[in-house]
């Protein structure tokens, strides 16, 4: 089963390797400050894949049934995988989100190349494709799924000593 946008949301919130690639593109393609509410492309990114689960558990509920009882609607909701956020629609326009996700889970690493592409094309639906295109979903959830395993292994927290 392939990884949960919790987990993998959970992941991004928690890396914090230098990410001058997108660095670049922020600096380049800032976003907008007024109607942003996130404070680092790092928040945006592990938010996206919270909020998304939130929002598919909240439309699965909005499907049933008038009078379905709510035992039946809890029992019917999934986790949404990390894959289906990757590839939703939604996902498409952001090319900030992918470049940040890549660098940060370490599969680029200074590609100054992969930079100077992505800015010399015109549309983020476009820089998206490209980005999408360097590396395969396998890839990235193997990244994300060592990252995981790091991060329990160096918890601080001493029950995870016994």
């Amino acid at each position: 089963m392939g990884m949960s946008a919790e987990d993998f949301g959970a992941v991004l919130a928690e890396l914090t390797a230098p990410t001058p690639l997108a660095d670049a593109f922020e600096t380049r393609f800032p976003q907008s400050k007024g109607s942003r509410w996130w404070f680092s492309v790092r928040t945006h990114a592990a938010s996206v894949f919270f909020s998304k689960e939130y929002y598919e558990h909240l439309t699965i509920k909005k499907v049933q049934k008038e009078g379905e009882p709510k035992e039946k609607r809890d029992r019917e909701h999934t986790d949404l995988s990390a894959k289906t956020v990757w590839e939703s629609k939604s996902f498409n326009w952001r090319p900030e989100l992918r470049l940040w996700i890549l660098e940060a889970l370490g599969l680029l690493k200074d590609d100054k190349d992969v930079l100077q592409r992505i800015l010399a094309i015109e549309a983020n639906t476009s820089r998206c494709t490209y980005l999408k295109k360097l590396f395969s979903w396998d890839e990235i959830e193997d990244a994300a799924r060592r990252e995981f395993a790091r991060l329990v292994d160096e918890s601080p927290l001493p029950h995870r000593d016994c």
